[in-house]
């Protein structure tokens, strides 16, 4: 290669470097500000079909039918599928009412109450320093034994409290009170 073939592609390459280093930011920011303006765009169509849509299932907007036919053309024009001309004349008209969604909520489930949530008594341990005796074996073991049965009675209650309160939520009939008598006498 002669010299000044070096030298033009030298200078292609600089003015290349140089391109480069100019268009990329401009491309960056070109792309930048077209996904902007379609977020921009998204938003406000968005808010233009709650705004129709409002318009639509308001029974105040009734007899107005220019209001009700520019929420129509709004809606149309958002829609991927278009209206059929009927259509469009029955929503304007108030003929074909369109109604929000029905929420459906669930069942309220109150905070157990607070006795019910504490937490279970520990066990006792054996003293760890000096002789064991069998009498002290013996009252750590009923202290124990006492511990385990209030814990396991309170375990019964919430038990029984979540039982009631679940089947209250679920529309089912709780027990009453001489049921859950019976049912915690037998052992269940």
């Amino acid at each position: 290669m002669a010299a000044s073939d070096r030298d033009i592609l030298s200078k292609i390459q600089v003015i290349a470097s140089i391109a480069s280093a100019v268009a990329i930011p401009l491309v960056i920011a070109l792309v930048g500000w077209l996904i902007q303006a379609k977020i921009a765009n998204q938003t406000a169509q968005k808010d233009y079909v709650s705004m129709a849509v409002g318009i639509l299932t308001n029974p105040k907007n009734q007899g107005n039918d220019e209001l009700r036919t520019w929420a129509v053309a709004v809606l149309d024009k958002t829609s991927p599928i278009p209206f059929s001309r009927g259509l469009r004349q029955k929503l304007a008209s108030g003929e074909i009412v369109i109604t929000r969604p029905v929420i459906v909520r669930t069942p309220f489930v109150p905070e157990p109450p607070a006795e019910l949530m504490k937490p279970p008594l520990p066990l006792v341990p054996l003293p760890t320093s000096g002789k064991v005796t069998n009498g002290d074996l013996v009252n750590n073991m009923l202290e124990n034994n006492n511990r385990f049965k209030l814990n396991a009675a309170d375990q019964k209650i919430l038990q029984h409290w979540i039982r009631e309160t679940s089947d209250g939520a679920n529309g089912k009939p709780t027990a009453t009170p001489a049921q859950s008598t019976s049912s915690s006498s037998n052992g269940t």
